[in-house]
Parts: C-alpha cells; sequence; structure tokens
C-alpha cells in the first residue's frame, strides 16, 4: 500500500524519465585501448570534459560531463571489461534530446571508425527521481 501511494505521489508531482541509452563495445583486448582511446578523443571533439571526482580532488577516470552554458546537460561514463568496453549516457533532467543526440552520434562514430568492432547501443526511459 505504501509502495502505491509514493507511485502516486511521483505521478502527480510530475515527475520525469530520463532518456538513458546503455551500451558495449566487444572487442580482443589487444584493440580495448585502442577503441577506448579514439571514444575518449570523440568525447572531447563533441564537448565532453572528465567529470570531477566525488571527493573533490582531480578527475574521475573515464567519466565525462556535457556543460552547456553553465549547465550539466549529460553524464556519460564507461568501464573497462576483458573483452568489452560498457558505456552509459545519462541525460540530466530536460536533456532528453541532448542524450540522443550524443547516442546517435556514438554510433556513427563506432560505424565509421570500428566497423569490425561488435558494438550494441540501448535507448530506456528511467523514472528521473534524483535530478
Amino acid at each position: 500500500m505504501k509502495l502505491l501511494l509514493i507511485i502516486f505521489t511521483l505521478m502527480m508531482t510530475g515527475c520525469q524519465t530520463a532518456l538513458v541509452y546503455t551500451g558495449e563495445v566487444r572487442c580482443s583486448a589487444s584493440s580495448r585501448l585502442e577503441i577506448e582511446l579514439a571514444l575518449e578523443k570523440f568525447y572531447r571533439s563533441r564537448g565532453f570534459t572528465p567529470a570531477p571526482s566525488a571527493t573533490g580532488s582531480g578527475y574521475a577516470p573515464r567519466e565525462w560531463h556535457l556543460v552547456r552554458g553553465k549547465r550539466l546537460v549529460v553524464w556519460l561514463g564507461h568501464t573497462l571489461q576483458e573483452d568489452m568496453i560498457e558505456i552509459r549516457i545519462v541525460p540530466q533532467s530536460g536533456a532528453n534530446e541532448a542524450s540522443r543526440e550524443v547516442a546517435v552520434a556514438i554510433r556513427a562514430f563506432m560505424e565509421a571508425q570500428f566497423p569490425k568492432a561488435v558494438f550494441d547501443l540501448v535507448e530506456k526511459s528511467e523514472l528521473d527521481l534524483f535530478r
């Protein structure tokens, strides 16, 4: 009953959804570093900057922010696994279109630069509770 009350309250207060993209690049361990470096160069070319670390000193590895004006628009991060790179694109409140633009650009980049790598990027709406 309490869960239904919480969901109803969220719906009535106008809680939005965020258009989040998750994906992975499947590649050999030997080409993983080359793809990671190319992705980071691509992020910079699209205006992303390294995200500050949670501790406040330095930057978080493999985490990027897209800032327009003085407003954070999109967070992008990737993690390395043995035979793949996992990618996550998360828009800030009201920035779903920016998230979509980044996803389209990454797809085009991967198809052009690494056509042999297996790349998959999936769109998913997630409840935007914490922004």
